[in-house]
């Protein structure tokens, strides 16, 4: 599960993200998110019981 921003840019929320085939700086993406989506790539495991979020 990855957080995807939504249109607004003020919140995101989590989707499932299949992931592929991966490298030290590369991650494939299999299924879950469409060209041009943004996700956040930090840490994000203290929200894990969360389904979305509001940025600040």
């Amino acid at each position: 599960m990855l957080f995807k921003l939504e249109p607004d840019g003020h919140s995101a929320k989590k989707v499932p993200v299949q992931l592929g085939a991966a490298s030290v700086q590369l991650i494939e993406i299999k299924s879950g998110l469409q060209p041009g989506d943004k996700v956040i790539v930090s840490d994000m495991s203290k929200y894990d019981g969360v389904a979305a979020i509001v940025l600040r």
